[in-house]
């Protein structure tokens, strides 16, 4: 610990000992609560009685605790008292960009306790940018990647398709808002699947305005396509406030077709449910029998407790098999490292092999590999449009009959048609059947193009463009490149070329459905707010 004091100021260890304290609930940290209550100004009591780094430590050290444990309102009034202590004390020159990198400072500090000499690190920043001298601040926005925005907060940022814990995400609504805000993002699109909850949507709706950022719910729904089935996001739009939304959700045909959602959802968990019992009945003893390792039975409670409040998907699978092979992975590390020294050439480079091998299966490699429908005959596919009598109803619709559905709910909605899976042909058809209903497509979505699901961009920005323009040239050159595509195939399909036919005699009908409202562009992440532990096996 001596060596410690020679690069750590007294002030360092002091917030880092201040800090443990509260993580360990010591009894001592407790009788002070009542001086962190944010119906107290941070510029009063507060402020003669405890200095401002301790109380945005406690502040953070509260809201996360509160994102794992807490209610709804304790998460809401810690949020509001983390926003009181980092805007409303401080220099207030450059109080927003010293806001965001004290909160991600000490994010980073509660979340490396038991790391003494990485929480003196941070600590030391704390203690430097809660001066909020704007050249100190500048090098930390770059130290921890985050980008400076206007003191104002006039920047124009935002994410149309993330996710919270609701669905396939890890962080709370309240969480998700808190990040966002510290990332400078100023405006969000947070997508459910099939449906919203009231309580779900109040905790997003309250937090966003808590942090002064704009944000809108989406529903994503699926609709049978051809050989395909089709997502679009369903964004309903111009509420007066958290109040007029919840109540536009209680209306009878809203509450109607989220009761159907929720249906969908329910088919599609059992489907995933039916995955983990022949994951554990089929692959886990080929992946036992191939590395030698005791991978045990999965346990469907311990899974259901691992997805928490969110809908079980095969990534939320995917991820808890990844967990779980992690820990024997690492006891089989141990073994072929012993191999490893006795090894000749030929066997060392089997050892190494088989590392490799192992270090490979990370969430999206276990998915492909062991949870598609082909890996898993006998199990209904979620994705496929091919459906039986037992299937929701509300899977049974076509694209264009369930966009009706959902545009005759409100007048002021936003409809997004996401490209992932569709070719221009597929896109151009839909756009015709639903007759302008359709104002968005997803241009860009960052988890798709990482992923290299983007094929068609180029020609999907041309086809936007020639719709909004009007031009009938352009139109009519993409509809006979698509057209000639579908003949020269294999197999042609004879009525939808009639069909394509069809709409290159009907190309001012068309036109029309955007004459007026010009067809958008939206733009996100897909973003889970996740992050895996690497196996980062080496011998």
């Amino acid at each position: 610990m001596a060596a410690n004091f020679l690069y750590f100021d007294r002030q360092d260890h002091e917030l880092l000992f201040m800090v443990n304290k509260i993580l360990e609930q010591e009894p001592g940290m407790a009788l002070m609560k009542p001086l962190f209550d944010p119906s107290l100004h941070p510029n009063g009591i507060k402020q003669m009685s405890i200095s401002r780094e301790l109380r945005v430590a406690y502040a953070v050290v509260n809201l996360l605790t509160s994102l794992e444990d807490g209610q709804l309102s304790d998460r809401l009034r810690a949020l509001q008292s983390l926003r009181d202590e980092v805007l409303y004390t401080g220099a207030d020159s450059f109080r927003r960009n010293t806001g965001r990198v004290l909160i991600q400072i000490m994010k980073d500090l509660v979340r490396a306790y038991g790391h003494t000499r990485r929480q003196l690190m941070l600590a030391h920043d704390f203690m430097r940018a809660s001066t909020g001298n704007p050249r100190i601040i500048r090098g930390m926005l770059r130290r921890y990647h985050l980008l400076e925005m206007p003191e104002d907060w006039s920047q124009l940022s935002f994410d149309d398709h993330v996710h919270d814990a609701h669905t396939k995400g890890r962080k709370t609504s309240t969480h998700l808002i808190m990040d966002a805000w510290i990332k400078g993002i100023r405006s969000l699109t947070v997508i459910y699947y099939n449906y919203v909850e009231e309580a779900a949507a109040r905790e997003l709706l309250q937090a966003a305005a808590i942090m002064g950022m704009d944000v809108r719910i989406g529903v994503e729904f699926n609709a049978g396509f051809r050989d395909k089935m089709v997502q679009f996001i369903w964004v309903p739009t111009g509420f007066a406030g958290v109040d007029a939304f919840i109540e536009f959700l209680q209306s009878a045909a809203v509450a109607k077709l989220m009761r159907e959602g929720q249906t969908v959802s329910c088919y599609r968990e059992n489907i995933v449910r039916d995955l983990l019992e022949n994951f554990n009945r089929v692959h886990r003893e080929r992946i036992n029998a191939y590395f030698k390792v005791d991978l045990p039975v999965l346990n469907r409670e311990e899974f259901e407790v691992f997805v928490g409040p969110g809908q079980a998907s095969r990534l939320h699978l995917a991820e808890f098999i990844h967990r779980e092979l992690a820990g024997v992975f690492d006891g089989r590390l141990n073994e072929l490292r012993d191999e490893f020294a006795a090894a000749d050439a030929a066997g060392c480079k089997a050892i190494n092999g088989l590392v490799d091998e192992m270090n490979m299966l990370d969430p999206e490699t276990i998915l492909e590999r062991w949870l598609v429908p082909s890996a898993n005959p006998g199990i209904n596919d979620p994705d496929s449009p091919v459906l039986d009598e037992d299937s929701p109803a509300l899977l049974k619709h076509s694209v264009h009959t369930l966009v009706d559905l959902v545009a005759g709910l409100r007048a002021n909605y936003e409809c997004i048609l996401t490209l992932s899976g569709l070719t221009v042909e597929d896109i151009l058809e839909i756009l015709y059947d639903c007759e302008g209903r359709v104002t968005h497509l997803e241009m860009f979505n960052l988890k798709e193009y990482t992923r290299g699901c983007s094929p068609y961009l180029k020609e999907v920005c041309a086809l936007r463009q020639a719709v909004n323009e009007g031009s009938v040239i352009a139109l009519k050159r993409i509809i006979r490149a698509s057209l000639g595509a579908m003949r020269a195939a294999p197999e042609a399909d004879e009525a939808r070329c009639a069909k394509f036919t069809r709409i290159l005699k009907d190309i001012p009908r068309l036109q029309s459905f955007y004459a007026t409202s010009p067809l958008q562009a939206s733009l996100g992440s897909d973003s889970t707010g996740r992050s895996h532990r690497l196996l980062g096996m080496g011998l």
